[in-house]
C-alpha cells in the first residue's frame, strides 16, 4: 500500500491529503449541467468515527458570482500513481437526482481550479484520460457503472459497463480498479465486472500510461437525472480509500519540505517564484485554494488584493515517502488608493475612493469612525487621506489633500486675528507658545507655503503674494492645532 486514508481523525478532511476543489468552469456551472456548487464547508465534508461524508445539500447558497439550490463536495487527492490497484469501501449517496462518483483524471488535465492543473496541467480532457471506477445514479438505484473516456471516443460514454448489486446506499461495498500497462479492471467487492484492453494502444485509445488523482464527489441533476423535489440532504459515507502499487515504498526514507517564509505583495506585482525545497531534492508540488493568485508551476502571478495561502507538497516515490505539507501565507497589498474631490457646497465636499470597497478614511492623520465607505462627505475642514485595507491586508496611505469647509471653524479660536479679510498681512496675538507646521490652503485643496514673523507682542504673516479668496491657515501653537478661516482681498 502506497497511500491511504483510514479517516481516523475528527473534522475536517486532512489537507495534507485532500484538495477540495471548488472553483465554476467559465459559465459558471459544472459539467453535464450539474446544479450543485462544491464548497469546502464543513458542512459538506468532514471525517468522524472513522468515515468520511460527503454531503448533497438542498440549500441556496452563492459563490463565485452564481446562485445554486444544492452544495456538495469534491475532493482531490494529493497524490497521483501511474499503475496500481483502488480500494475504496464506500455506501452511497440516495434519491432521485443524485451522482455519488469514485474516479481519477490525469494529473496532465488542464482545468482550473483542480489541484494538479496549476503546475501540471498541459492536456486538454479527455486526452488526459478518465476512469471511473464508480458512478451511480439515483434515478437507477443499485446499478454500478465503470467507464473511461479517451479521444477515441470523443470524451463519450462508450467504453462503459454496469453491474448491480443490492443496497448501495445502506450497505458497504468496496469499489475497486487494477491498473497495469496493458488494462484496466474494475471490480465490487472483488468481483470483476469489467476490463478495458484496447487491441490498439495509442494516445487515443490509452491515455493511461501516466500518473493520475483520485476524486470524491456526489453531484446533483444535470445528467444524473432529475431531482427529486422532496430532496434535503444525502451523504457518500466512505470508510477508506487504499492505493496499492508496485515499486512505491510507503515506509520508504523520510523527507522534509523547507518552505520560506514569503514576503507580502502588491496588487500590481510581477509574478514571483516560488522556492519550496525537499529534503529528498524531488520536485516540490505546489497549490493553493485561494481566488487571490494563480499558479502556473512554481510561478505566482497576483490577481487582487489579500491573504492568499499556498501549500507545498512532496508524493514521494520509491525510495521516499510523501513528506507532510507545508503552508505558508502572505499578505497581497491592495495598490495605493487615490480620491477624488468634488465642492458640494462651502460646507460639504465629497471625496471619493479609487477602491470600491476596504476603505478607510483619515481626517489630521487619524482613523475617522465608521467611515469606511467608497464615497465620503467631508463638512469639517483639515487634511484628509485615505487607506484601503483587505482582509487584514492594508494599502499604503494615499496622498494628503487639505479640505477647506468654509461653515467650520469660523468663532473658534481663542486667540485674536486681524485683520481679517486682509488685503497684505495677517497679525495673531495671544498665541500660547510657538508657531510651528504651518500650512495655507486654498478652497481647490492648493497649498501654500507661509512662514510666520515673530514680533514682540505677534506673529506676522505676509498674504500680498496670494490671490484673492478664502484659505484655511493651519498651524500648531504649544502642541494645539488650530484652523481658521482667512478671506484674502485684492488691495
Amino acid at each position: 500500500m502506497v497511500w491511504s486514508d483510514e479517516f481516523s481523525g475528527t473534522g475536517a478532511v486532512a489537507s495534507n491529503l485532500w484538495f477540495h476543489q471548488t472553483q465554476l468552469p467559465a459559465g459558471g456551472s459544472w459539467f453535464n449541467n450539474e446544479q450543485q456548487h462544491y464548497t469546502n464547508r464543513i458542512e459538506n465534508s468532514s471525517v468522524a468515527n472513522g468515515f468520511l461524508k460527503i454531503v448533497a445539500k438542498k440549500e441556496s447558497f452563492t459563490d463565485q458570482g452564481f446562485t445554486k439550490q444544492y452544495t456538495s463536495a469534491r475532493l482531490n487527492s494529493k497524490f497521483a500513481f501511474t499503475y496500481g490497484r483502488v480500494d475504496v469501501r464506500a455506501k452511497l449517496a440516495a434519491g432521485a437526482g443524485t451522482w455519488p462518483a469514485i474516479w481519477m483524471l490525469g494529473k496532465n488535465t488542464k482545468e482550473p481550479g483542480g489541484y494538479f492543473s496549476a503546475q501540471f496541467g498541459t492536456t486538454d480532457w479527455p486526452a488526459s484520460g478518465e476512469v471511473d471506477i464508480m458512478e451511480h445514479w439515483g434515478n437507477n438505484p443499485n446499478v454500478i457503472h465503470g467507464s473511461l473516456h479517451t479521444p477515441s471516443s470523443f470524451g463519450a460514454t462508450i467504453n462503459t459497463k454496469t453491474t448491480t448489486i443490492s443496497q448501495v446506499s445502506t450497505t458497504f461495498h468496496v469499489y475497486s480498479m487494477i491498473w497495469d500497462e496493458t488494462k484496466i479492471e474494475f471490480l465490487v467487492d472483488d468481483v470483476s465486472f469489467y476490463t478495458y484492453n484496447p487491441t490498439v494502444k495509442n494516445a487515443s485509445t490509452w491515455p493511461f500510461d501516466k500518473p493520475q488523482y483520485l476524486l470524491l464527489n456526489v453531484a446533483m441533476g444535470g445528467i444524473g437525472g432529475a431531482i427529486d423535489p422532496a430532496f434535503t440532504e444525502s451523504a457518500m459515507e466512505i470508510d477508506y480509500v487504499r492505493v496499492y502499487q508496485k515499486g512505491i515504498n510507503s515506509t520508504g526514507d523520510p523527507q522534509k519540505i523547507t518552505f520560506p517564509a514569503m514576503a507580502d505583495k502588491t496588487v500590481g506585482d510581477a509574478t514571483f517564484a516560488l522556492a519550496a525545497t525537499a529534503s529528498s531534492n524531488l520536485p516540490v508540488v505546489y497549490s493553493t485554494d485561494s481566488d487571490k493568485i494563480s499558479l502556473s508551476g512554481s510561478t505566482v502571478s497576483i490577481l487582487s488584493a489579500g491573504r492568499a495561502t499556498i501549500n507545498a507538497n512532496q508524493p514521494g516515490n520509491s525510495t521516499y515517502r510523501a513528506a507532510a505539507e507545508v503552508s505558508q501565507s502572505f499578505c497581497i497589498k491592495p495598490a495605493k488608493p487615490t480620491f477624488s474631490i468634488t465642492k458640494t457646497n462651502n460646507e460639504t465636499f465629497t471625496l471619493a475612493s479609487s477602491a470600491s470597497s476596504g476603505n478607510k478614511w483619515f481626517l489630521d492623520g487619524a482613523p475617522i469612525p465608521s467611515a469606511t465607505g467608497a464615497i465620503f462627505l467631508a463638512t469639517v475642514a483639515g487634511t484628509y487621506k485615505l487607506q484601503v485595507i483587505v482582509d487584514d491586508c492594508a494599502s499604503v496611505f494615499s496622498d494628503e489633500v487639505a479640505v477647506v469647509v468654509t461653515g467650520d471653524l469660523v468663532n473658534k479660536q481663542t486667540f485674536d486675528i486681524y485683520p481679517n479679510p486682509s488685503t497684505e498681512y495677517l497679525n495673531l496675538a495671544g498665541i500660547n507658545g510657538e508657531v510651528s507646521d504651518t500650512q495655507l490652503v486654498d478652497l481647490a485643496g492648493r497649498q501654500y507655503s507661509v512662514e510666520f514673523e515673530r514680533h514682540p507682542q505677534y506673529y506676522q504673516v505676509k498674504l500680498n503674494h496670494l490671490a484673492q479668496g478664502i484659505y484655511l491657515l493651519q498651524f500648531k501653537a504649544g502642541g494645539v492645532l488650530h484652523r481658521i478661516k482667512v478671506v484674502k482681498n485684492n488691495n
